[in-house]
């Protein structure tokens, strides 16, 4: 895969956290909306989804949906693919707040 994902270190169920490692661009983060298996989305939604991953990435969401696809044949679904936790490596947007 192309992009970079935090390395798992450590957790504590006493405190509910994780403790990841640092990535740098290209990067993949935040698997908080990942599911482990496929959440069957309307066609609607996941239609409005792939409009926002094409302004947001251009010609290069090709790239993104690529990851999402190697994430999909390793059974995770990622429905979170935004700007903040998908960044390519020479990828510099300008995006509205």
């Amino acid at each position: 895969m192309e992009f970079n994902v935090p390395e798992f270190l450590g957790h504590s169920d006493q405190l509910r956290v994780i403790e990841m490692g640092v990535v740098f661009p290209p990067y993949l983060l935040d698997f908080g909306k990942a599911y482990l298996n496929d959440p069957e989305w309307p066609e609607h939604v996941l239609q409005e989804w792939h409009e926002r991953m094409e302004d947001w990435w251009g010609e290069d969401v090709r790239r993104v949906r690529l990851a999402l696809a190697a994430l999909r044949k390793c059974g995770i679904w990622y429905y979170d693919a935004k700007p903040g936790n998908i960044m390519l490596s020479d990828w510099d947007p300008q995006i509205d707040d």
